[in-house]
This record gives structure tokens, sequence and C-alpha cells, in this order.
């Protein structure tokens, strides 16, 4: 009966203690609650009852209860409901507010200054084109036509693919004693000749000219009393290139002539001709172009009844003529070879200097290209050396040369 007594006792006591409890438990819960409505973030803890085992971690609270897997036996957790300190900051950097400059407008002259300055090349720098010719002239592949790069020697690039023809009228003046002024015609000389490109083939071009002695006749000038058109002789060129920027070329001028007042000579000649782009890459301006070979008649003698023999020919063989030529008519009695070149600088597109030399004479001259959908080039030079002898300034010879493509 005692121990009975004792046993009731004490499990009242139990009761009341863990109602306590309970209701100890709830209140607080209640006044965190209170708490936590007041907080912008809820942040949940799970720990383990053993602590040793597991480490605290701090996850954002899940907004719906989809998270928990109610296959799985869940790890016995406690939930810690704290709140954030201000003093932490926000997780996001606040973006930042631009507060526009009262700083007085910009003048017009500056704007207008801005706007007159070149701009700025963007994506590739343009390709270099190949280099071509155009008779005398240096030409392009992507069609502009610029100076010459010689008066009398022709050069070893292939023909333009973007001109067939070309017309040119080439003159040179005299002046034989210290009574003759220098810029006068003084019973000058002139010739023409016309070429036309036939074909282009891969890196090749194969065309023919025809050259005409006389292009005046009249009491005002010495070679007047020949008929407009005499001397009338056809020729070839031959050319291929030989990467952008040289090419070799075999050719003739005045070889088949058909009458007899050809005085110009046969000429033959085989030239090549390398260029080197001196700018930098994208504008390649200057060039500087080298141009040489070997030729014949008026490229080997040009100095016919002189006297003079050219001590660079060779390779010399008398020709048989239909009737029996004199004076300078018989440069074509004896064919002979002899070295030529000439050396050019291309400053741009419109404008070059060069030299040549051929047969014991040396020529300065510069030459211009007018363009345009008919480019036209215009070229003047002097003759300063003559029978590979420097001549005095009153004996210089000025010289021309005018090109038409089309």
């Amino acid at each position: 009966m005692k121990t009975n007594f004792l046993f009731m006792i004490g499990l009242l006591m139990c009761s009341q203690h863990v109602h306590a409890q309970v209701q100890w438990i709830q209140d607080k819960s209640e006044a965190q609650s209170d708490n936590a409505q007041q907080e912008t973030s809820i942040y949940w803890q799970s720990e383990s009852k053993n602590a040793a085992e597991v480490s605290v971690v701090w996850e954002p609270m899940p907004e719906t209860e989809s998270w928990i897997d109610p296959t799985k036996q869940p790890t016995p957790t406690a939930i810690v409901w704290r709140q954030i300190k201000q003093e932490q900051g926000p997780l996001l950097e606040p973006k930042p507010e631009w507060v526009a400059d009262n700083k007085e407008p910009i003048p017009l002259e500056a704007i207008t200054i801005e706007s007159e300055q070149p701009t700025k090349r963007r994506g590739p720098l343009p390709t270099q084109p190949k280099l071509q010719a155009l008779d005398r002239s240096i030409a392009f592949s992507n069609g502009f036509v610029g100076p010459d790069i010689s008066t009398y020697i022709p050069n070893g690039l292939r023909w333009s693919q973007i001109y067939s023809f070309n017309a040119s009228l080439r003159g040179s003046s005299r002046q034989d004693n210290d009574k003759q002024k220098f810029l006068a015609w003084n019973n000058g000389d002139g010739t023409a000749i016309i070429n036309a490109n036939l074909f282009q083939i891969d890196d090749f071009s194969i065309g023919l000219n025809a050259s005409f002695r006389s292009v005046y006749q009249g009491t005002s000038a010495a070679g007047g009393g020949s008929a407009v058109g005499e001397g009338k002789s056809l020729g070839f060129r031959i050319a291929s290139q030989l990467g952008n920027n040289a090419g070799i070329a075999f050719g003739g001028e005045q070889i088949i002539q058909l009458d007899d007042r050809t005085d110009t000579g046969r000429n033959f000649y085989l030239m090549a001709t390398k260029a080197w782009p001196l700018g930098p890459e994208g504008v390649y301006f200057p060039y500087f172009v080298i141009n040489g070979g070997v030729g014949t008649g008026r490229f080997a003698n040009q100095d016919i009844g002189s006297g003079f023999q050219n001590p660079l020919k060779f390779g010399c063989f008398r020709t048989e003529q239909k009737n029996t030529r004199t004076t300078s008519f018989g440069v074509d009695t004896e064919l002979c070879w002899a070295p030529i070149g000439s050396t050019a600088l291309v400053i741009n597109k419109w404008w070059s200097i060069f030299s040549e030399y051929r047969s014991g004479r040396a020529q300065a001259a510069t030459s211009v290209s007018l363009g345009g959908t008919l480019p036209i080039r215009l070229t003047w030079g002097v003759n300063f050396a003559q029978q590979n002898e420097l001549l005095e300034s009153n004996r210089w010879i000025w010289t021309f040369r005018t090109s038409l493509g089309f």
C-alpha cells in the first residue's frame, strides 16, 4: 500500500513537470514567431543531436515543403530562428546612380574639328594589288593605271587585265648648239605606237602593236616632208606574271616593216621587272622598281651614222634589205643585242620619277597619271648623257610621252 502511494505521487509530479516544460516551449516559440515576422530574410539551421558528427549549415528557408522527401527517414534536427543583423549589409551591391555633370556645352568649333578628323580604319587591311603594265606605265589589278616607269624601253610586267588597248605619242627635241633654246622644239621628231592585248591566259598576256614613224606633215618642222603614217610596222609582246610584283616579257616593235621608211629599228627585247613596296602594310607605296634586260635595234645602237659603236653590244649579225638604206635607215642593216634598263620610284599611284639607259644614252624623267575611265599619262624627261658621256647643259634634249588607255 505504501509503495503504491509513493508511485502515484511520483507520477503526478512528472506530469506537472512535463506540462510546465511544454508550456514554456510553446510560449517561447510564440515569442520567437512574433519576432520572425519583423525580419526581412529568414534562414534555418539543421543541428544534429550529436554535435560532434555534423557541423552547422545555414541555408535559405524554403518557400514550400516540396523539398521534404517522405520516403527517407528524417534526421533528428532542431529548427533555430534568428534575426539577421542589419550591420551585415545587403547581399547585392546597390546599383550606382549616375548624375549629370553640369558642365558647359562642347563648343561648336570642337565638334566641327572632331568631325573633320579621319576615321580609324576598321576591319582587315586592304590586300596588295598585283602589278601589271599598260605599255610603259605601271598598272594595278584593281583597275587603276599609274604613271610611266620608262620612256623608251619596255618592261617585263604582264598586260593590264582591265584595259586591252593603249595609244602613245612620243617625241624629242633637238639642241645642237648654244643658239638653240632648251625648251624650244628645235625641229624635233616624234613617233606613235598602238598596242592591242588580244589574249589573257591565266598569268600570261599576248598582244600586237603597230608603229608609225611619221606623225607630222608640213613645213614648220623637220621631217614634215613625209606623209602622216609613213614608216608603218608591226610587232608583238608576250608577258608572264611572276608573283604579285614581278614579271618577264619577250617581244618586239617595228619587227615586220610594211614600207622602206622606218628608221626606228627592229627592236626585239627580253625584259624582267621586279618591284618592292616600301610603305607599310595596307598602303604599300612607294614602290621601288627595277627593270632590266637586253634589246636590239635602237635599244642597242641609237646613234646611227655618228661613228659611235656601243661597247656593250653583242651577238651582231647582218640583215638583208630589199633596197640599200643610208643614214638613219641603216639601223636595220645590222642586228645587235645590248643591255638596257631603268629604275623607278613610284611615289604614289599618281606620280613617279625614273631614270633609264639604252645604247649609251641616259635619261631622267617624271611621269603623272590623270586616272579616269580613259587613263591618261604624261611623261617628260631630259637626256643628260649620250654615247656614254655626260652632255653639256646646252646639248640636253628633252623628251615627252603621252599615253591613253582604253
